[in-house]
């Protein structure tokens, strides 16, 4: 199973939470420092060479984004007409974005909060789950034997503790993104940081695979943690809906990975997990594990969540003059 530090604390929890047991409460600094982690290793991936890439994926990047919101508000229109949910509550719960983000707009809204917070949860977890599955199944054929330790010398002693450096540069580009409020600034701060060292000749070596392995049963744990009882009583009375709602995410998902595929001559791997509709802390870390092109991944990743976080609210004001 691809992740399984990710995955399997995230499946756990989830099935904790849910039947009822008490949710830790973790400060929003811890949060930041473990997305500071994975996105200062992703940063160790990233070099001149990765950074010429970086100009032709610009159109995709553009058209693939496009996609995520012309599907949204196909999925979207088409939930609302055939059920009895409204049209803001409906495009809401299908969007592609973060959980937080797409739940702080429903209030804003005045659009049913906990049917958009289940549906994005349920989305999440399916995405993290079924892609990378499905992806480790593309590569199974071609994928060498993943030996950690190959980019990471900090698991040979005699290296020291230069990582620290790693972790420090990354922790400082992590916490100044966030604290300009950018989506999952800990991860995007932190690659850029370190990607920006090693752009300028600054040797950085990444952090230990037991450090990497630590932050991502975190990553699951906060993710797992936004499953509660409410989600379950949500769950049992809107089935149907957040069924055929995340299957169609998913559907659309899959076709745009195929497009982008034959268009880029990208891996199956790096295509799906590009295009999924799951976390931006995530599938880089799943790339990364099935030998995809982690880069490609984390711009894609990002490209879709800060142009569907800028885009959902014009729509709607948008849709309130009609």
């Amino acid at each position: 199973m691809p992740a399984p530090a990710i995955l399997g604390s995230m499946l756990l929890v989830a099935a904790a939470t849910m039947l009822g047991a008490p949710a830790p409460d973790f400060s929003h600094w811890s949060r930041v420092l473990v997305q500071s982690i994975i996105g200062g290793y992703l940063g160790t991936k990233i070099d001149r060479a990765t950074l010429a890439c970086a100009r032709a994926l610009l159109i995709p990047i553009s058209i693939s984004t496009m996609w995520f919101v012309t599907a949204t508000l196909l999925i979207g229109y088409a939930l609302a007409r055939w059920t009895t949910i409204d049209l803001y509550t409906a495009l809401l719960a299908v969007t592609p974005g973060g959980v937080a983000e797409m739940t702080v707009i429903a209030l804003a809204v005045g659009a049913d909060a906990a049917l958009v917070a289940t549906v994005q949860v349920v989305r999440l977890i399916v995405s993290n789950v079924a892609i990378p599955l499905f992806a480790r199944r593309r590569a199974s054929q071609h994928l060498p034997s993943h030996d950690d330790s190959n980019g990471d010398s900090a698991s040979d002693p005699t290296h020291g503790l230069h990582w620290i450096v790693c972790l420090s540069v990354g922790a400082l580009g992590g916490f100044l993104l966030d604290a300009f409020q950018v989506p999952a600034g800990g991860v995007i701060g932190a690659m850029l940081a370190v990607a920006s060292a090693q752009i300028v000749g600054v040797s950085m070596q990444a952090i230990p695979t037991r450090g990497r392995n630590l932050a991502q049963i975190f990553l699951g744990v906060f993710v797992g943690i936004t499953f509660t009882q409410q989600t379950l009583i949500e769950l049992q009375s809107s089935l149907a809906i957040i069924v055929v709602a995340t299957l169609a995410t998913l559907i659309s998902s899959f076709i745009l990975a195929r497009v982008v595929q034959r268009w880029m001559r990208l891996d199956a791997e790096t295509a799906l997990l590009a295009c999924a509709p799951g976390g931006l802390s995530l599938m880089p870390m799943i790339a990364d594990e099935l030998g995809a092109q982690t880069f490609v991944v984390s711009l894609f990743q990002l490209a879709r969540i800060v142009l569907v976080i800028l885009v959902m609210p014009i729509i709607f004001q948008i849709l309130i003059k009609f």
